[in-house]
């Protein structure tokens, strides 16, 4: 499969623009002028040119997605949502930190074309330097009269705020990175969007990676690049001078063990090898790292059996029976067990053969001078 790489340099998703005019300055705005010159149709195709693709987890391509929500005829709100609440993920906070500007102006095109009363932005009220970058955006843009009379309203509970309810689902949950790409794909073009990527994931992602690398950080990247690649020239390898064993895209989908690290990063490759792409949100443990161990901190917020049963492998006090259990707990519990399945045996009457101490990655901030995420 190849992999195309843009030879121009472009406007990435990722670099720094300071305030509303430098976003002027280098096209910015000029998205939402030619959305609001064409048709919402029109705009669509172009989108299903692109082949562009949600960037929150599901992969599913964005103009079938549109086509449908406008198929309902009711008038609503749709949602701006992150995907940074997924383990080892930062990219969205990463994106809106960076660049607050193009994904208000993605909102404001995603609102055009779905003819939508306004946007909730769903955001935990933890992230404050985002809120502040998003809400000077916001400021900005309204006075430059960008935003066209939509109404934004801020979600910063999201797991408490019933309000959203039937409002929103007539304009459906979109992610920021999602959003963050319309601007360029409308001012830029379809055929300027699919020259970096793959045929079916065209276009840029971004990365992140933490765990046991050398280099942990957020990467924008072409989609369809091998995982090696990323894992190897990009962070530089594993941090102890080791080997990389296994990367989890988060707690959803199986680990990808080393046997397929050659795997391209795109969301079709990684879902044919049982995996999946995610948010792109990769943790990675070298071969001193227990697999068991990492699973059950990934899955603990799964049902309570499976926690009880990794902590009885991880502990030397499980048997044949609570293997078999495992394979119907989800697919990233089940993904681990078959492709680590010697290292789960292994704890069968025994002590972890790996006893390192682990700890759950959650990302809280990035280090500008290091260039690297942090945990907590």
């Amino acid at each position: 499969m190849g992999v195309r790489m843009r030879a121009e340099p472009v406007l990435s998703l990722t670099e720094a623009v300071g305030s509303l005019p430098d976003y002027l300055a280098v096209g910015g705005g000029a998205g939402l002028a030619l959305v609001r010159e064409l048709s919402p149709d029109q705009v669509i195709a172009r989108v299903r040119e692109s082949g562009l693709r949600g960037r929150g987890g599901s992969g599913f391509p964005s103009a079938p997605k549109w086509e449908t929500l406008r198929s309902t005829g009711r008038a609503g709100y749709l949602t701006c949502g992150l995907a940074d609440g997924e383990p080892g993920t930062f990219k969205d906070r990463f994106i809106l930190r960076r660049n607050p500007y193009q994904v208000v102006e993605g909102m404001m095109i995603a609102a055009a074309v779905l003819e939508v009363a306004g946007v909730f932005v769903v955001i935990d009220r933890s992230y404050r330097t985002e809120i502040i970058a998003l809400r000077r955006a916001l400021s900005e843009m309204t006075a430059d009269g960008l935003l066209g009379g939509v109404v934004v309203r801020w979600v910063l509970d999201p797991d408490r705020d019933s309000s959203i309810g039937e409002r929103c689902r007539a304009g459906g949950t979109h992610n920021v990175e999602t959003l963050a790409h319309l601007p360029s794909i409308l001012r830029r073009g379809s055929e300027w969007f699919r020259s970096a990527g793959t045929e079916n994931s065209p276009g840029t992602t971004v990365f992140t990676v933490c765990g046991d690398v050398r280099l942990p950080g957020v990467y924008e990247l072409p989609l369809g690049l091998p995982l090696t690649v990323l894992l190897d020239l990009v962070c530089a390898g594993a941090a102890n001078g080791g080997r990389i064993k296994a990367v989890f895209p988060g707690a959803s989908v199986a680990p990808v063990p080393a046997s397929r690290f050659d795997t391209p990063l795109d969301f079709d490759q990684l879902r044919a090898v049982g995996s999946g792409l995610g948010a792109a949100g990769f943790i990675a443990y070298d071969d001193s790292a227990c697999v068991v161990a990492a699973t059950r901190l990934l899955a603990r917020d799964q049902c309570p059996e499976t926690s009880e049963i990794l902590q009885k492998i991880e502990a030397g006090d499980a048997n044949v029976a609570d293997l078999l259990t495992l394979r119907s707990k989800g697919r990233m519990v089940a993904g681990a067990l078959a492709a680590f399945e010697d290292e789960f045996v292994a704890h069968l009457g025994r002590g972890c053969p790996h006893p390192r101490q682990l700890e759950r990655p959650k990302l809280v901030d990035f280090d500008e001078e290091r260039d690297c995420t942090v945990k907590s």
